[in-house]
């Protein structure tokens, strides 16, 4: 960490701390869950309605950024239709609760990996009553992937902020480069 003789050592600080976690504080407007999860984990993406009729209608859907509509799992007619399933989700999704006790349309997505990431959709539909529709944001990342990006990203805010201020950084009880000081904490944290 950087500590310059011109500028306050917390205002380099709370910079380097608001763009490390900046990414965990964003909720989009229409985003009701988020969701983070390591590649080949299970996760259960959740739903829920007053009660499941013979007459309901539950569709899963994943939103793609093209505006395309994948299909992840669809409950119509007292049955589930898995002939219409995308493909990629084939053998891997499957409900929480088959029974569907309490309304629970919950959905479980085994072996999740990175093409999985994005916007999920369940609609309910049921007579008579206002269709239910919940989003849900999942996020898969490689183990380490998000700690190693977030913090060479710091490191180098750090570097700009210290060379632009030219500074200089204390390592111990000694001055040094901020760029090499910078430098061999990142490498030693990422493990290079």
């Amino acid at each position: 960490m950087c500590l310059t003789q011109d500028k306050p050592f917390g205002v380099t600080f709370g910079v380097f701390v608001f763009l490390c976690f900046s990414r965990y504080f964003y909720v989009s407007p229409d985003t009701k869950i988020k969701i983070n999860v390591t590649a080949g984990e299970t996760v259960t993406l959740p739903c829920t309605t007053s009660a499941v009729t013979s007459e309901s209608f539950v569709e899963w859907k994943k939103l793609e950024k093209s505006g395309d509509e994948l299909l992840v799992f669809l409950y119509r007619s007292s049955q589930v239709d898995l002939e219409s399933q995308e493909e990629s989700f084939k053998n891997r999704v499957e409900l929480k609760d088959k029974q569907m006790k309490d309304g629970d349309v919950s959905v479980i997505l085994k072996d999740v990996t990175i093409n999985d990431s994005g916007k999920y959709q369940c609609r309910i539909i049921q007579p008579g009553a206002d269709t239910k529709t919940s989003n849900i944001n999942l996020t898969v990342s490689d183990s380490g992937e998000l700690v190693c990006v977030c913090v060479c990203v710091c490191v180098c805010v750090c570097v700009c902020v210290c060379v632009f201020e030219q500074g200089t950084c204390w390592t111990g009880s000694r001055p040094v480069s901020c760029w090499w000081a910078s430098c061999c904490w990142c490498c030693w944290f990422c493990g290079v």
